[in-house]
């Protein structure tokens, strides 16, 4: 290495944990570039990756994936137990965060191994503890106290106190989940004591916070502002700005249980201020939570009903993951159990052909032994007569004829096997094929379907008991009514995309007037539209006619102007055009709306996933939509596409035949 690239090379190794402190991705993109191009692919740059992948893990979960994913290939490419163990337990705790489970599990089982292997105590304790985080997540309260006692137990074996630490907490935390305030506050003393020594100053914060939290519990207030009042002023010194977020909280709650709500709401909203300009959604949900329940309590309803719209946005984007998580857990046992049948197919395979080859060695032997005995009387009977040598040969033809119907059982039952491998094999497919379809209908009724629901649950309690005028009330029956009108949209394209994918139906072709068509659901968008101000104009010629499924033409139009609807703002103009070709009549829905860019238009029509966005008053859609358009168009011989210009608007095209393409 020459001199100026040690010394670039020293220079970085010294920056590298001011750079990690930096707030912006581009400038850890170019640390992760810097390391591909520059470092070697030994322990330091394992290390340095592992960082990247821990400083990120609650802010920026791809960027984490990628720099624990990069320093997992390379510690497994030198073979560096430690960093792979690592890479491991971070990764682990990044799928956590992104509430995928099962991915997570597979992390933490993997590092377990390894660090019982190594007899690492430190190691085992870590991962013990986030199993225990995992299943506390998951509300399985049997699992989370066996893994956190085995944490604490593994930690007191170690002289390494950060573990030891962390595992009171996280027993502490049982205890508080069960309602035991005493003993966990027992535990929260202990792990605050140790961490006091340490001085590190985040997880002094979060031990003075959470022992404070406790004490508000048990009613002693004076202790807990004490601890609340320490954290706080370490945050402001140490400038940790989520900390801070955190301490606000706690004494929201604790004045508000308290009973003192001016003061309650006043730290609430500091911790809601930090929330948003650090845009952290947790924090955001939980500051959101705390000032519903406040202004609950207040009987100010208009405002907690605000609050209430936040909060359950951000709660139910949890739940939402959480039902896909249990997908997801239902995915992993069936790829388990297919595992399980192929293994199982595998040992029948091996005992077949084990089976064979012994059936071989004693044809083989049989076969040596008669010939043996054939030259063993052949030399001492060479003299007798035909009449013996006749009867020695049909001996041997016997046996031989028992070899050949060995042969053909042997070979009978291969392919029998063979038979149940193939049928095995379809049925695999159709119930992976069934699989997908489930999986896609739970994640869109999980999450797109239960949201606006939710919210509705929220708001109508509130309409009933709060004090609104008549216009208010009015406005927010308007919204009720685009989201039930939103939700049965969706409720019938999901509907409609089903029942294509399961039955597997061809169109039922007729002849059907297309102006005649378009205005029907022209009819039903035009309240929609008069809401937002939009204009709906009707261009289609008179007497054009295309051969196709009624119900399925109705479905592409209705959804290419609820498209339009959607992403066209106040004053805005659509039109519905035609064009007669020779074999095709063309249909046009024109927008002057907002447009899209061309990596949207490339997504839009994809099969394998689909994609999204909100219009401009905020409606949603599953992407559905213009999926079983180019799916029914295609399948009535068709084609759908889309001309588009950010900013000045969209323009879908599809055309149907005029006349049965294929008659015979």
């Amino acid at each position: 290495m020459s001199n100026a690239k040690f010394i670039l090379l020293s220079f970085f190794l010294w920056a590298t944990p001011y750079l990690l402190q930096a707030e912006k991705p581009t400038e850890q993109d170019s640390v992760f570039r810097y390391l591909q191009d520059s470092v070697r692919a030994d322990t330091t740059k394992i290390r340095l990756l592992n960082e990247l992948c821990w400083k990120n893990r609650l802010e920026n979960f791809t960027l984490a994936t990628t720099y624990g994913k990069a320093a997992l290939e390379l510690g497994r490419k030198i073979n560096h137990q430690k960093g792979i163990l690592k890479s491991l337990s971070f990764l682990g705790v990044v799928a956590i965060n992104e509430a995928n489970h099962p991915l997570a599990l597979q992390y933490f089982l993997e590092a377990l191994e390894i660090a019982t292997a190594q007899n690492n105590m430190v190691e085992v304790a870590y991962t013990y503890n986030n199993l225990g985080k995992l299943y506390y997540n998951e509300k399985n309260a049997m699992l989370y106290r066996q893994y956190y006692q085995k944490a604490l137990d593994a930690a007191r074996k170690t002289n390494d106190a950060d573990v030891l630490a962390y595992s009171l907490r996280n027993v502490a935390f049982v205890y508080e989940y069960e309602k035991k305030y005493d003993k966990a506050l027992f535990y929260h003393k202990e792990a605050l004591k140790i961490r006091e020594k340490l001085q590190k100053e985040t997880y002094l914060i979060s031990a003075l916070q959470l022992t404070g939290a406790c004490y508000t519990m048990v009613n002693e207030y004076d202790s807990a502002f004490q601890c609340f009042n320490k954290a706080l002023s370490i945050a402001v010194h140490y400038h940790t700005i989520l900390d801070r977020a955190d301490v606000f909280n706690a004494k929201a709650r604790a004045f508000r249980r308290m009973h003192q709500y001016d003061s309650a709401l006043l730290n609430a909203l500091k911790g809601y201020e930090i929330a948003k300009k650090q845009n952290a959604w947790e924090w955001l949900r939980i500051s959101a939570e705390i000032l519903y329940d406040i202004h609950k309590d207040k009987k100010e309803y208009d405002k907690a009903l605000d609050y209430h719209v936040v909060w359950a946005a951000y709660r139910d984007s949890i739940l939402s993951e959480g039902q896909l998580m249990k997908i997801q857990q239902l995915n992993l046992k069936y790829e388990f159990e297919q595992k399980e049948r192929e293994r199982i197919l595998a040992e029948q395979r091996e005992d077949v052909l084990q089976e064979e080859a012994l059936h071989r060695q004693k044809l083989y032997l049989a076969m040596a032994m008669v010939a043996l005995l054939a030259v063993i009387f052949i030399a001492l009977l060479v003299s007798r007569s035909n009449w013996q040598r006749k009867k020695h040969n049909e001996l041997l033809l016997q046996k031989n004829q028992e070899i050949e119907t060995q042969k053909t059982e042997i070979q009978t039952q291969h392919d029998a096997l063979e038979q149940q491998t193939a049928l095995l094999a379809e049925q695999t497919k159709a119930l992976q094929a069934a699989n997908n379809v489930k999986t896609k209908m739970f994640s869109i009724i999980g999450h797109d379907l239960k949201s606006p629901f939710a919210t509705l649950q929220g708001a109508l309690p509130l309409l009933a008991d709060g004090e609104f005028t008549p216009a208010e009330k009015a406005a927010i029956l308007g919204n009720v009514t685009r989201m039930v009108d939103t939700s049965a949209d969706m409720l019938d394209n999901l509907l409609q995309w089903a029942k294509a994918e399961m039955q597997n139906s061809k169109p039922q072709s007729v002849v059907i007037e297309v102006r005649k068509t378009v205005q029907s659901k022209v009819n039903l968008y035009t309240e929609i539209a008069r809401q937002k101000n939009i204009t709906i104009a009707n261009e289609v010629q008179a007497e054009l006619k295309v051969y196709a499924d009624q119900n399925q033409m109705l479905l592409i139009i209705r959804n290419l102007l609820g498209n339009a609807v959607k992403f066209t703002p106040e004053g805005g103009e659509i039109k519905v055009k035609s064009r007669e070709l020779d074999d095709f009549v063309e249909i046009a829905v024109a927008d002057n709306g907002i447009g899209m860019n061309e990596e949207t238009r490339r997504k839009i029509f994809r099969k394998d996933s689909t994609f999204t966005t909100q219009g401009t008053a905020g409606e949603k859609g599953t992407g559905l939509g213009l999926m079983l358009c180019k799916e029914f168009t295609e399948a009535n011989g068709g084609k759908i596409w889309v001309e588009s210009t950010q900013g000045k608007g969209t323009t879908f095209y599809f055309s149907l035949p005029k006349q049965l393409l294929n008659p015979h």
